[in-house]
């Protein structure tokens, strides 16, 4: 085997560096700053990472602050906030001397610090949300653990580091729920999975995100990974009362969910189909309701595309009604009417309904009912006030699957 010496060995790391260095057109004394999964910054060949803790601080809190320059006192103020001012002074000049040894392209008057040109900042490729599901798919393997272990660092500055990675922190969740939501109208449930691991990885005590793996979990057909994942959530910490009762409903619904085994494969094909159900779903959310047409040929999976989105919407904390229109509803005009009341009206929150209009509903839905004796008007605003009391408790979806049999007309 030929000898290799270690220095013609390139790191795949430092060939990415090169790459984004030639892309971006950056000087070699550019700033490279990495808070995901690890804590460095680069700078020419020279990286500074852990071993150097207030280097890295000093330089980290200096690129996050670009283009404005930090005042001198408060930089030294949050580097070591428990020396007086004239140590603090001397510290401070002593350490952007040695910065600038290593090749940090700082520039500083008496007052103010700051950086010569813009550093690359790794957490701000999320600051920008996604566009589409290979955006976000794209973008789900690069996230990592914020600025990990700088609990251990020996520095007085714990605290502003602690800031520091909050506002990270909360910039790539931002990219993630974008992301999560794309995912999610497409019925990707593998992608949601990766993405809410990625969540919790860098926010593990936000409850969202282990609700929102659970769900995925349930909806790709991992129904015990789901169940596993909501029992470590409840046992890991107290989330509050609300998240708490939030993840025991999510858990009955997932045990109550008695489709067949394998019917959670997603459906492959029909994602323009797929958006327009998920937006027209997004938007009864926000209390604009509507109805959608799902029109084909026969055995192009019209039904599959119904059965998938309505067990997301399920899982999702919302309710579906599901009436098969038969030829025998064409023998009564008011045959799917009655139908449709009845199931309403043993949905929880009917009896919030307005009273007369509750008792003419209850009376039409009654098997041995009379022919309607009042206006369509009457029936439309009766109707509509048990929607409306209905939906206050949650959104609700009803779904008519029919076959239908045409004859063309020569």
């Amino acid at each position: 085997m030929p000898f290799t010496d270690a220095a013609d060995v390139i790191h795949p790391r430092h060939a990415r560096d090169t790459a984004l260095r030639a892309t971006r057109h950056l000087s070699p004394s550019s700033m490279l700053v990495r808070t995901l999964g690890t804590n460095e910054i680069v700078i020419g060949s020279e990286i500074i990472g852990d071993e150097r803790p207030t280097v890295f601080a000093c330089l980290l809190l200096v690129a996050l602050a670009h283009p404005r320059r930090i005042p001198r006192s408060q930089l030294a103020t949050e580097l070591w906030p428990t020396a007086a001012a004239p140590e603090r002074s001397h510290r401070l000049r002593t350490l952007l001397y040695r910065c600038r040894q290593l090749g940090a392209p700082l520039v500083s008057d008496e007052n103010f610090v700051g950086l010569a040109e813009a550093p690359v900042i790794d957490f701000r490729e999320y600051a920008t949300t996604p566009r589409c599901v290979a955006d976000a798919r794209a973008g789900a393997a690069g996230v990592r653990q914020v600025l990990p272990g700088i609990e251990t660092m020996r520095l007085g500055c714990a605290d502003c580091l602690d800031d520091a990675r909050t506002v990270i922190v909360a910039t790539i969740s931002r990219w993630l729920r974008a992301a999560i939501l794309l995912a999610k109208r497409e019925c990707d449930w593998e992608l949601v999975m990766q993405l809410a691991d990625a969540a919790r990885t860098i926010e593990r005590a936000n409850a969202e995100t282990w609700l929102t793996l659970a769900e995925a979990q349930s909806l790709a057909g991992r129904r015990q990974d789901a169940l596993h994942t909501l029992d470590e959530y409840l046992i890991a910490t107290d989330h509050g009362e609300e998240a708490n009762r939030l993840a025991l409903v999510l858990r009955e619904r997932i045990i109550a969910d008695d489709a067949p085994l394998g019917s959670h494969a997603r459906h492959v094909g029909h994602d323009a189909a797929r958006q327009r159900l998920w937006s027209a779903f997004g938007r009864a959310q926000h209390g604009r309701g509507g109805a959608l047409v799902v029109w084909g040929a026969a055995g192009i999976g019209k039904t599959r595309l119904l059965d998938e989105t309505a067990r997301a919407v399920v899982v999702a904390e919302s309710r579906v009604i599901r009436l098969s229109l038969q030829a025998l509803h064409a023998l009564s005009p008011f045959a799917l009417p009655r139908q449709l009341i009845g199931c309403l009206l043993e949905e929880p929150g009917a009896a919030g309904c307005e009273p007369d209009a509750y008792q003419r509903l209850r009376g039409l839905a009654s098997p041995n009912a009379a022919p309607i004796p009042w206006q369509s008007e009457t029936l439309f605003h009766d109707l509509t006030e048990l929607l409306a009391a209905l939906t206050d408790e949650s959104p609700l979806v009803i779904v008519f699957p029919v076959k239908l049999a045409i004859d063309r007309v020569r």
